[in-house]
This record gives C-alpha cells, structure tokens and sequence, in this order.
C-alpha cells in the first residue's frame, strides 16, 4: 500500500474497451499500470488520475491549451491532471515503457515552457510516485 490507501486496479475488458474506443493500445507499462492502480491511485491525491477520468483529461487539456492560446504538437495521450492546470502525457508510438511529459498551459505567460519531458519512462514516473508517497 502506498499513502495507507488501497489501490484498485482496472479490468482488463474496460482498458481493452477503452482501448478499442480510442483505436489505440496503449503501452505495456502504462497498461499494467492500469490494471494494477488504475481505478484508484493513492499516489494521485489531488490529481486527477484515475480511470473512469482519462477521457475527461483529454478533453480538459484542449480546453485549457485553447483557453492560454496554445498549441501541443505531437499525438499523446494524457493520463494525470491536477487543478486542471498541470497534466502529464506520453507520446503514442514512443515504445512500452514511454517517456512522461509535463504540460502547463496556464504557466506559459509567466515564462515556464508549456511542455517539459518529466521522467525518461512511465517506469520511472510511478518510482518517483511511490518514493514520494513512502
């Protein structure tokens, strides 16, 4: 247990239904990700992360690069989102194990780039995830 909460994986038929509604597989580390944690994330407390959530996201990130005026190139799929003005994402077609970015549209005025690489693979995310949370 991380964060003295539960977590809650997601079955494998709504990740593969997801996947077939979204016309994408999704990366295998993100996948058992999912399956392990994915319906509730302790290690996400004020971020939106869970998995009933990821199509919202997908949605939020337009509305909020719209709302700044700005434009993400790239194909990605976001997976985490806290107070609808920080979201992390990895690039489709970057491998199993893909790297993570952070984007930041409501910070893009104060000078913060709008998009950085975080962590080198969706491994090393949830590591920094867990020794956070110990």
């Amino acid at each position: 247990m991380i964060n003295k909460k539960k977590r809650i994986g997601t079955p494998l038929s709504k990740i593969t239904a997801l996947e077939a509604e979204i016309g994408r597989t999704f990366p295998l580390s993100y996948k058992e990700f999912l399956l392990l944690a994915g319906d509730y994330d302790p290690m996400s407390q004020e971020h939106i992360m869970d998995f009933d959530s990821l199509l919202y996201l997908q949605e939020t990130i337009q509305e909020q690069l719209e709302l700044y005026h700005q434009t993400l190139q790239g194909d990605y799929w976001v997976f985490n989102g806290l107070q609808g003005e920080q979201f992390s994402l990895f690039y489709w077609n970057s491998g199993e194990d893909p790297a993570i970015y952070t984007c930041r549209p409501a910070y893009v005025q104060d000078g913060i780039p709008l998009i950085e690489k975080f962590t080198d693979t969706f491994t090393d995310f949830v590591n920094r995830g867990i020794a956070y949370f110990k």
